[in-house]
């Protein structure tokens, strides 16, 4: 379990002002503000047999930002944040099991996550052409992990082969 408390409005990164000859330049900022969020897991071992076992798994991996500094926001002429905060759910299943002198683990982990987003750019031909359409965004990603354990322990195979 982890925790990250709520932090007001802070500069990321202050950056100086410029002087130019032209129109004046935009000021940059690179304001965060975080919200109080918990994180969790939970896992279980469970017992197949003397050579095998199974594992499962839950986490998640929400974000804290409430407001959070981007290169899209330079880009936003309505001057509102372009927030890019997804909440990620992550599953996992796995198998540990023995072959004579090898150990062998099968295992994946699928995440899952969404965001929501003010769109910063306007595209051209589109039917609902809007800067302030919201877009979403979809993640999904598995993870495949193969493990080989080979004992080379001589005594291993004596006491293996009296069982």
């Amino acid at each position: 379990m982890s925790w990250n408390k709520a932090e007001k409005m802070y500069d990321r990164i202050k950056i100086p002002e410029l002087n130019s000859e032209f129109s004046p330049l935009p000021k940059l900022y690179f304001n965060e503000e975080l919200t109080s969020v918990i994180n969790y897991g939970i896992g279980a071992e469970i017992y197949m047999s003397q050579k095998m076992n199974a594992y499962a798994s839950y986490s998640t991996d929400f974000s804290p930002f409430k407001s959070n500094a981007s290169l899209f926001d330079l880009m936003n002429k309505q001057n509102e944040d372009i927030n890019y905060r997804a909440n990620f759910h992550h599953y996992g299943l796995g198998l540990d099991f023995s072959i004579k002198t090898v150990d062998v683990v099968l295992g994946g982990i699928f995440s899952s996550g969404r965001a929501g987003f003010v769109r910063p750019l306007k595209f051209p031909n589109e039917t609902h052409n809007s800067e302030t359409t919201k877009s979403k965004i979809l993640f999904n990603r598995w993870r495949i992990l193969v493990g080989f354990n080979i004992s080379i322990d001589k005594n291993r195979k004596a006491t293996d082969s009296e069982k």
